[in-house]
């Protein structure tokens, strides 16, 4: 299980920036498509109103059925899939809190700790004249 995590943690930012081109990619394409078709309506290559209405219902049809339900694909993937140190963080810090050695502090080093802000605190300390 362990050699699972680390391999995952390993290959998750990669998935993301899959994630990222796709939807750059996609963003461009979408641009491009526009561009195309506002240029091929609005100079009149289309003398037929139907032919042109027919066109557009089609482009509409595919945009919102196939590319729309991709984007959203994309964007959510690109948004919840954690990066490494994220991945990382949700393993190890539960386990750094719940370990007992982690948690409890030596008494000597209490001591030691005590000491010497008293002894700061006595150098630091106004002088009565």
């Amino acid at each position: 299980m362990l050699a699972f995590l680390i391999y995952l943690m390993g290959i998750v930012d990669s998935i993301a920036l899959f994630f990222d081109i796709s939807m750059a990619l996609i963003s461009m394409a979408l641009v491009f498509l526009t561009v195309v078709i506002s240029v091929v309506v609005m100079n009149g290559h289309f003398y037929d109103r139907e032919a042109a209405s027919g066109l557009i219902k089609s482009i509409k049809t595919i945009f919102t059925r196939k590319v729309v339900a991709t984007i959203a694909f994309i964007f959510l993937g690109a948004t919840f899939i954690p990066d490494s140190k994220t991945i990382a963080a949700m393993y190890l810090v539960p386990k750094l809190v719940e370990n007992e050695q982690v948690q409890e502090i030596p008494e000597k080093a209490l001591k030691i700790l005590n000491g010497k802000l008293d002894q700061y605190l006595k150098e630091f300390e106004p002088k009565e004249k």
